[in-house]
């Protein structure tokens, strides 16, 4: 890429999407802070790594301005804009120690040991084990010496509990770790001593000068030096889907997004943990909190273990009342030989305690979670920490992004209208994952498409489908223009799988636009592009300000004929329109009346949740000067207005209404605008008459106690940004909720962490997202979720059941225990027959109840939330009656 190629885009205005601007990271600014760079010393200003850092994080254009622009802070950096770094200078120690390193930190892999010590951490564990250990000392140190069986089996079942938990830990580390392991260190150019040089994302520093295309990573932050046609998909880091144009007036390049289309020659001012990529990362590095269940278990651990001490401190209080009674009545002198029967007193109340702790809970909460763990992926569950699969059972709140989740993340056309008939498509997806076009019969309006001249059959390779609809179908020429423009006005392309979903490369809409063509029309666009390569004549690219890119094409078989495709936002191609393609392909003039009757059309459009894009066209019979857009571009001939949309997952609606009779309540948060936003939340089942929907900049100024009256009916926030939806769990959890959250972006991490579950989106997730989350979900589909969250149910179902049959065992063994210590100084049971019972019976009852398959009925009920207890009062019924 040379620098002839680098001409700067300044008329393309500040970005596609015009939003208000906010910082990447939640980050209040300190007051206080002095920012260590000299503006009227006449001497080179210095800047340091935080500086370039906040002027990013805050997308400070005026900072750099003020600093000189992209020369100002080249000269800050010691580099050249042209020349760029030296390769000493690049590798400098004192350069990397100063700005920092875009090696990311290898995380430690933890080895099976690890595993095998945090399994051992569990409070009901350690309880087992101190006792395990005294019963083994006692039965090997007192005569007759041969009573260490019991604490043998105690330390066999903890044995057994350990190995399986590590073992599952373990095993699903390894399949992150593969899954992690399919990323590639990418090769970028840089300028280096005036030349152009391949290195590794990983080894580009502050100061270089970077060349990227349409497809490259982004591998920094960096700041905008020259390019052409250049757009960012930043929705990685800031959640919006629209693209971002790059210039002069939006000059911030984010780490992690990628180049979608035209050439960029940027300067790297932010580097690893510096970067905003990085700054996301390390807010990963917290510890994780307890989950909802391992509180309960631990609450449950605690009261048991307080109940068996207190009944063994009653059991040993008695049977010593009557040991110094009867050693007093009978006038008894002290000997050696009652320490024994005192130690057997101690040896009894230990039993007591050990019989009271649950043995088997431990394992049957393993082996439930285990086997749900391996279900979960037939259900496209990746599970990543095993306590997930529970916490989701619980959960009372999901929030959702919009896209790829509840949508297919596949922008389409879903109606068009052209030459004043109206063509609606229903849209499928077959078994790769592509999107299936196809026209209902029922569609009155809907103009029969097929190439019948000899131009489309060329162009196509074929012919194409044919739809019903009325009789007056539009001209051959008309469907010339309308394919030919799409064709050669875009320089986006899709990418055909025959194994998976095709990839679209550019602007989504435009791929969006070639593909109905293909599929609906039979037209080969890379065809069209082929033959017509020699006859482009002149670019206009797509400009924030005119919101309409244009494509001058020399006609074949007339040298001095040119035509003129536009496309772009429907209102602005209709004013710059002064006439109307009939079906018949003559033109009549656009009058007032038919003006308005299409601005209700873009109106009727977009209240239905369609990005509109305006089609026209016009011939010019002579040359021209090309380099008056606004001459060139203008008295255009109106062709149509196409309503494109991302659809929605047929089987969203359906899994949305399980979760409301779940009594989950789901909230939809997405970067699109109010009105597009509501209208898919209403076709997704999520916005009811009650709920309410608001847009992030207002959310973001509320109060608490605002935040607190508006939460019970929040059910959609529009133009989010990443702390809005960080905001909104932290609070829901505040308030005692269990929330889930979906996320597939870096900007989604720390929400990701945040949550008592988090869910990254396996296909479309980054890297970072799927680091912080709980489950991944292997085909980003919200129906997924549903079935996450009944398996979470019937593993709690299962816990509670063993639980039940557990306590009533365990508290008749102590009272058994108690009542024969105290009335016959021993237990009618040995330790070791009262263990071997309980290990036999809790073993077999874990397995039993714990490999228990969940049904729909689990999600006919409210969830049993936060603080629910696992002993509910129906639990204590069944105790007193099978005591009794």
């Amino acid at each position: 890429m040379g620098k002839e190629d680098h001409k700067d885009d300044k008329k393309s205005g500040k970005s596609d999407k015009q939003t208000d601007k906010k910082p990447l990271l939640n980050k209040k600014k300190d007051p206080n802070h002095k920012k260590n760079y000299d503006l009227e010393s006449g001497e080179k200003p210095r800047v340091s790594a935080e500086n370039l850092s906040e002027f990013v994080s805050e997308q400070d254009v005026d900072a750099i301005e003020k600093l000189g622009g992209a020369k100002g802070i080249a000269g800050a950096l010691g580099t050249d804009i042209d020349q760029g770094l030296s390769e000493d200078e690049a590798k400098s120690d004192k350069r990397i120690e100063t700005y920092g390193s875009n090696r990311p930190k290898k995380k430690k892999q933890k080895g099976y040991l690890k595993f095998v010590w945090e399994a051992a951490q569990d409070k009901t564990l350690i309880i087992l084990i101190i006792c395990a250990v005294i019963s083994v000392v006692l039965g090997t140190t007192v005569p007759p010496r041969n009573d260490w069986l019991d604490g043998t089996a105690i330390l066999v079942t903890v044995a057994i509990v350990i190995i399986v938990t590590s073992s599952n830990d373990y095993s699903k580390e390894k399949k992150f770790q593969k899954l992690s392991e399919l990323r590639e260190e990418k090769e970028i150019t840089v300028i280096r001593g005036g030349n152009q040089k391949s290195v590794s994302i990983y080894d580009v520093v502050v100061g270089d000068i970077v060349e990227l295309e349409a497809g490259s990573p982004i591998p920094a932050d960096g700041l905008y030096i020259s390019g052409q046609n250049c757009t960012s998909d930043e929705s990685p880091m800031t959640g919006e889907a629209d693209s971002v144009r790059k210039n002069e007036e939006s000059p911030f390049l984010l780490s992690g997004c990628t180049i979608l289309e035209g050439v960029v020659r940027m300067m790297v001012i932010a580097v690893g943990e510096n970067s905003q990529k990085g700054k996301i990362t390390a807010l990963l590095e917290s510890p994780s909190e307890d989950t909802p269940l391992t509180t309960k278990l631990d609450k449950l651990a605690n009261q048991i273990g307080k109940f068996g001490l207190v009944a063994a401190s009653l059991t040993l209080l008695v049977l010593l009342i009557k040991f110094i009674v009867d050693f007093k009545k009978q006038g008894k002198t002290w000997e050696w030989s009652y320490a024994s029967v005192l130690l057997g007193y101690l040896i009894t109340a230990i039993t007591i305690v050990v019989v009271a702790v649950p043995e088997g809970l431990p394992l049957a909460v393993t082996i439930s979670l285990a086997y749900s763990m391996q279900k979960m992926m037939k259900d496209n569950n990746l599970v990543r920490h095993l306590e997930a699969c529970e916490t989701m059972g619980g959960a009372t709140n999901i929030c959702s992004d919009k896209t790829g989740t509840l949508t297919m993340n596949r922008m389409t056309l879903n109606k068009i209208w052209m030459c004043g008939d109206e063509t609606e498509n229903e849209v499928e997806l077959d078994k790769n994952g592509n999107i299936k076009q196809t026209g209902g019969s029922d569609k009155p309006k809907k103009p029969k498409k097929k190439s019948t001249t000899s131009k489309n059959k060329d162009k196509s390779g074929g012919s194409s489908s044919s739809n019903s609809g009325d009789n007056s179908e539009a001209s051959d020429d008309v469907e010339t223009i309308f394919t030919d423009g799409i064709a050669l006005n875009s320089n986006a392309y899709v990418v055909k799988k025959s194994d998976g979903p095709s990839e679209f490369k550019g602007n989504k809409t435009e791929c969006a636009l070639l593909e109905y063509i293909d599929q609906s029309m039979g037209v080969n666009y890379d065809e069209v592009r082929k033959k017509n390569k020699s006859n482009i004549v002149k670019l206009y690219p797509f400009s924030s300000e005119k919101k309409m890119m244009s494509t001058v094409v020399r006609l074949n078989g007339d040298k001095g004929k040119f035509r003129v495709y536009c496309k772009g936002a429907s209102e602005m191609v209709l004013e710059t329109s002064s006439s109307l393609l009939n079906k018949d392909g003559q033109t009549s003039e656009l009058d007032e009346n038919t003006k308005k009757e299409l601005t209700d059309k873009i109106e009727e459009y977009a209240s239905a949740g369609l990005r509109t894009i305006g089609l026209a066209y016009k011939d010019i019979e002579s040359e021209a000067n090309w380099e008056e857009e606004d001459s060139v571009v203008s008295d255009l001939v109106f062709i149509g207005i196409a309503g494109i949309k991302d659809p929605l997952r047929k089987e969203v609606p359906d899994a949305v209404k399980k979760c409301k009779e779940a009594g989950i309540i789901v909230r939809m948060i997405t970067g699109d605008n109010l009105l597009t936003a509501k209208h898919i939340a209403k076709e997704c089942g999520i916005l009811t008459e009650d709920g309410e929907a608001i847009e992030g900049p207002k959310f973001r100024k509320l109060s608490e106690s605002e935040l607190d009256k508006l939460i019970p009916k929040l059910q959609v926030i529009a133009r989010a940004a990443p702390t809005d939806k960080y905001i909104l769990v932290h609070r829901l959890r505040e308030l005692g909720e269990v929330v889930a959250v979906t996320g597939d972006g870096v900007n989604d991490a720390p929400q990701l962490k945040e949550a008592d579950v988090g869910f990254a989106m396996g296909i479309t997730g980054t890297e970072v997202a799927k680091d912080a989350s709980d489950i991944i979900l292997l085909d980003d589909n919200f129906s997924s979720i549903v079935k996450a969250a009944m398996w979470g149910r019937n593993v709690y179902d299962s816990i509670r059941k063993f639980v039940q049959f557990q306590l009533t065992v365990n508290i008749v063994a102590v009272l058994i225990a108690f009542i024969g210590a105290v009335t016959n100084d021993e237990s009618p049971l040995t330790a070791v027959q009262l263990l071997w019972v309980n290990l036999i019976m809790d073993t077999f009852a874990a397995l039993a109840l714990a490999t228990e398959r969940p049904n729909e009925e689990l999600l006919k009920r409210k969830p049993y939330g936060r603080y629910d207890s696992l002993i509910t009062r129906r639990c204590w019924f069944c105790y007193g009656y099978h005591w009794y």
